[in-house]
């Protein structure tokens, strides 16, 4: 949605995308790919496999119950193809 449209919600944004990346690897090696695709990502935003955990909702809820600033989501698309993202807290 707009900016306008947030504000008149009283919404106010939680996190941003920081670094998203997608691999490919062997279709037949499943659940690898999430492999490449996280070395790829923490790379790209220079980041350590600290800032990891789970699910985005689950993720975002966890870095504003700690104070987290980052936190990373893995996972398999299916067919060898698997995405990383950081998210930043705002």
């Amino acid at each position: 949605m707009s900016e306008e449209k947030a504000a008149d919600l009283g919404l106010r944004p939680r996190p941003r995308f920081h670094a998203f990346a997608v691999s490919g690897s062997d279709p037949l090696l499943m659940l690898t790919g999430v492999i490449p695709a996280t070395e790829k990502v923490l790379r790209r935003s220079r980041l350590s496999i600290g800032s990891g955990t789970k699910l985005m909702a689950t993720l975002l809820n966890y870095l504003e119950a700690t104070g987290g600033r980052y936190g990373l989501q893995t996972m398999c698309e299916g067919r060898g193809m698997a995405n990383a993202t950081i998210i930043e807290r705002l």
